[in-house]
């Protein structure tokens, strides 16, 4: 799965399913917020940063066709990443901050050195280009793709979100019921869907990793399409923790 794929799954990571479905709570309580609020914490996405409030058609998916997703990023908790935040955001700090903390500093981290373990390297070989206090755009991320009716989705061809690969080192995605989120491998012209057994984190080889490990490990193609016709009229919400490098990481890959 790493050298094809770029997909897997880990169990027991050490948080309580409370704080995972607090997260989406949030989420859930982010998007219900009048939308002049999230666009007061919009993120400065001309300046390449996606720190803060991602709206609706941000994208266009084909001509004239604005894309039906948006989403909310909060970077690492750090003196350098700090914006301003609804007041939802600003309640729960200290639970958003533990909860990425945890999966940065804990989870990502145990990979990253079973990887590095897995290629005969040393241990610290991925981990110290990915410090949670260094500056990069590391994120825990709410995300909401909204419903469309039958007649959209055959003009957007069951199009959400274009197959592509992830930037930076590695995503986390967290199980949810709703099915559109297909891979591909490498090697295959097959889309499959991916399906999160309950209880698991799904976890996304990025870009970084690629290149680091000269190839060797592949970041995982992705896409999201329309969802199962018992699906297709509900909103898909999300919650992804996406480790990212530090900016000042030095690029070499292995020989």
């Amino acid at each position: 799965m790493l050298t094809d794929e770029g997909f897997f799954y880990i169990t027991n990571i050490g948080l309580p399913q409370e704080e995972i479905d607090l997260q989406f709570a949030i989420a859930k309580a982010f998007f219900e917020l009048p939308e002049e609020e999230r666009l007061r914490h919009r993120a400065p996405l001309k300046d390449g940063s996606y720190n803060g409030y991602r709206p609706l058609g941000a994208l266009s998916l084909f001509p004239g066709m604005k894309d039906t997703l948006e989403f909310y990023s909060i970077f690492k908790f750090i003196p350098q990443s700090e914006r301003s935040h609804p007041d939802l955001i600003k309640r729960y700090s200290m639970e958003i901050e533990r909860f990425s903390r945890f999966m940065h500093e804990n989870v990502s981290f145990k990979l990253l050195k079973i990887l590095a373990a897995m290629l005969e390297l040393p241990e610290d070989q991925f981990v110290s280009g990915n410090r949670y206090e260094d500056e990069c755009d590391s994120s825990i991320r709410y995300m909401l793709y909204h419903a469309r009716s039958q007649e959209e989705n055959r003009m957007f061809d069951d199009t959400y979100f274009r197959g592509h690969t992830d930037k930076g080192t590695m995503t986390f995605l967290f199980q949810q019921p709703i099915a559109a989120l297909q891979v591909k491998q490498t090697k295959d012209v097959e889309w499959e869907y991916l399906r999160i057994p309950a209880g698991s984190v799904a976890v996304n080889i990025a870009d970084t990793l690629q290149f680091l490990t000269n190839g060797y490990l592949k970041s995982g193609v992705h896409r999201v399409i329309t969802p199962p016709k018992d699906q297709m009229h509900l909103d898909r919400l999300g919650v992804l923790y996406f480790v990212r490098p530090t900016d000042k990481l030095r690029w070499k890959a292995l020989d």
